[in-house]
């Protein structure tokens, strides 16, 4: 029969034999497992194998009062021993062994306390607190956690140094299930293994993914370059994880789901997206397998990058790029610009600011289209981009035609040069310029700028040119009402100079500078020869033909004084009709230079043959100053006249003269100033 044996008692037994039995070896109890109602103890002894061994075990619920446990003596070649306890559920046991040998009996071994496991489900049984005892407190261990319902083997969910262990329950256990649960500690000794009691609950799945943890923590959300929107967020750690439900926010202010992504992916493209257009906000839930949705609170939305639309004055230089600040990381490292070639799709970086804003100056090309997205940072190197906004670097309406017909000397003045120029009428407040040189390197000065009216014909005279020194290069520009040049091109020419010299006698030399135009092109050059302001003739030459030499020994019987012009032809690449133009040149004077041959005699017999006396002209002209005087022998003056053509008949108060030699004097100033005496002795004979 049982029999109990108080702990003093024990203590003084110990003592009284201590002496006596110091040989005895004391057995070192290493594992208590339980098994529903068994109890098994292992222990671990060295001894004499020789010897003659038994064991005994004590008990006790308190641990103080121990009892003895086994009925029978166990042998002395065991190192455990079971028996059947009731109380395994409900109580902690303490136990210590004792060994008798040959030398009596040992020492109490060491007391251990058999692991009693307490589970616990919280208020939704959603989460099993599991508590329980070490088996003694000099004893470590790392613990095993196994967990079952009631038609499944044990299952190990987990280990712990610690003496506590919550398992958040995940599916299936969707609905309440009894689950059953025992810990288990490997000793590192002998390897032998103490179990607890089994303990259970009514527990299920009660959370959604991601809350008893986090909710879902989205990393980027990002516009592509086609208007797209691509979302990416971290992984819920949660083994019964289903899949992820994207959400995004409507014009009401809603929350309507736009489709689901099957786990473990992490990544979604919206199609559906007008982040071109606005502003997109986007939250991400956790389904289980239990379809429990984790859905965190309105805080965890991501919104997508919006780069306002681009605002372009096209008589400004500027622009200027705004956008939303990206709130979803935080912080934000930087906003970094980027500009796209449209025609080779390349990105170019601008710069890079901590503002939402940015003004771009720029010379942008006129009719080009200029493309631009904003391209966050944070400290954690994560990016997201914006919407791409173009724009169209317009212009004001320029005009489709700008034609410099003609330049030419003014032929009635050739103190000034007409230019004459063709404007359409559709660009209407532009202006159009007239630039001049007078040189081919000389830079070009504006010399008129005149408004694009109604008129489509526009002309200017520039009376502060010297057309009979200098050619001059002219060109038309238009300027537009941001007084920018336009795209049309530049419409340039230069008039004709034209210059003569006497190279000989009887010969005028004739050179001119060629009519240039970009405009059109020269098909002859016409040379207009004047005497007394009257057109003597016309002589055409080639477009290359830049010089004449003008035999006038046939005219000597007139002025000497010959003026010349030149006239060029000119056929137009495009004007809005089909006219031959023409431009001319400045006039250019030549004088030869007059001589006068005097007879010395003459016979004033009315003959016809020699009946008069007077020079013999040679390019003389009648406006000049002239005056012929003859006088007899007696130094009586017999004739006098002013005119060039009039001749002395030989008569002198109306009366024959007689004959014999007279005396002439002939004085003459030519137009230019040229003055021409002579004097001498002529005959008059019968």
């Amino acid at each position: 029969m049982k029999r109990t044996v108080n702990i003093f008692s024990l203590i003084f037994f110990s003592l009284s034999f201590l002496m006596g039995h110091s040989q005895t070896p004391v057995p070192d109890l290493r594992c208590i497992s339980i098994d529903n109602d068994s109890v098994t103890l292992t222990w671990n002894v060295y001894y004499d194998s020789t010897s003659i061994v038994t064991y005994h075990t004590y008990r006790s619920y308190n641990g103080i009062d121990f009892i003895k446990t086994d009925d029978d003596e166990i042998p002395n070649d065991a190192t455990s021993y079971t028996y059947q306890e009731d109380s395994t559920g409900t109580l902690k046991i303490y136990y210590y062994i004792q060994l008798i040998d040959n030398f009596g009996l040992s020492d109490p071994s060491n007391i251990l306390c058999s692991i009693f496991l307490n589970v616990n489900g919280n208020s939704g049984h959603s989460i099993a607190t599991l508590d329980w005892n070490a088996l003694s407190p000099e004893h470590s261990c790392t613990y095993s956690i196994y967990r079952k319902d009631e038609t499944s083997d044990w299952d190990s969910i987990g280990s712990t140094d610690e003496l506590i262990y919550k398992d958040t329950i995940t599916y299936p256990y969707c609905s309440d299930t009894i689950l059953l649960y025992k810990i288990e500690c490997t000793d590192p000794v002998i390897g032998c293994i103490s179990s607890s009691n089994v303990d259970s609950d009514w527990l299920h799945d009660g959370f959604a993914p991601g809350n008893n943890i986090s909710i879902v923590q989205m990393d980027t959300v990002s516009v592509a370059f086609d208007g797209t929107v691509a979302i990416s967020w971290d992984p819920v750690q949660e083994n019964d994880l289903k899949e992820y439900i994207i959400y995004r926010e409507d014009a009401t202010g809603g929350w309507p789901e736009i489709d689901q992504v099957l786990a473990p992916d992490t990544f979604y493209i919206d199609y559906t997206a007008n982040a071109g257009h606005q502003i997109e906000t986007y939250r991400v839930a956790a389904v289980d397998q239990c379809n429990l949705l984790g859905l965190g609170g309105f805080d965890d939305a991501f919104n997508t990058m919006y780069l306002n639309p681009v605002q372009f004055d096209y008589c400004d230089t500027n622009i200027l790029l705004s956008w939303n600040p990206y709130i979803n990381f935080d912080p934000v490292d930087v906003y970094k610009i980027y500009e796209i070639d449209t025609r080779t799709m390349e990105t170019t970086l601008i710069t890079e600011t901590n503002s939402t804003s940015y003004t771009y100056t720029s010379n942008f090309i006129p009719d080009s289209t200029y493309c631009y997205y904003i391209r966050v940072f944070d400290d954690k190197n994560r990016t997201s981009s914006s919407c791409i906004q173009c724009f169209f670097a317009n212009r004001p309406y320029q005009p489709d035609t700008l034609n410099l017909l003609i330049v030419s000397v003014d032929t009635l003045t050739n103190e000034t040069i007409g230019l004459q120029y063709f404007v359409d009428t559709t660009a209407l407040g532009s202006k159009s310029i007239i630039l001049r040189k007078t040189n081919a390197n000389d830079t070009y000065d504006t010399v008129h700028k005149e408004d694009v009216s109604s008129s489509a014909f526009l002309s200017f005279t520039d009376d502060n040119v010297q057309p009979s020194s200098h050619d001059y290069y002219y060109k038309i520009i238009i300027l537009d009402d941001c007084n920018n040049e336009t795209w049309l091109p530049n419409n340039e020419a230069r008039t004709m100079l034209l210059q003569g010299y006497v190279s000989a006698v009887n010969i005028n030399t004739l050179q001119w500078t060629a009519y240039e135009t970009t405009t059109g092109d020269i098909s002859q050059y016409r040379l207009y020869r004047k005497i007394d302001g009257l057109i003597d003739t016309i002589i055409n030459f080639n477009p290359d033909e830049l010089q004449y030499d003008d035999n006038v020994s046939h005219l000597s019987g007139r002025g000497g004084r010959f003026t010349y012009l030149v006239e060029a032809v000119i056929l137009s690449y495009s004007i809005p009709s089909n006219d031959t133009l023409r431009s001319f040149s400045n006039e250019t004077l030549i004088s030869q230079i007059s001589n006068i041959h005097m007879p010395n005699a003459f016979t004033p017999n009315n003959d016809g043959y020699n009946d008069n006396f007077g020079p013999v002209n040679i390019f003389t002209d009648e406006s000049a100053e002239y005056l012929f005087v003859i006088y007899n022998r007696w130094g009586e003056k017999v004739f006098e006249t002013s005119g060039i053509n009039n001749y002395w008949d030989g008569q002198y108060k109306n009366q024959p003269s007689p004959l014999g030699v007279y005396v002439y004097l002939i004085h003459y100033i030519s137009p230019e100033g040229l003055k021409f005496e002579k004097k001498g002795t002529v005959t008059l004979l019968k």
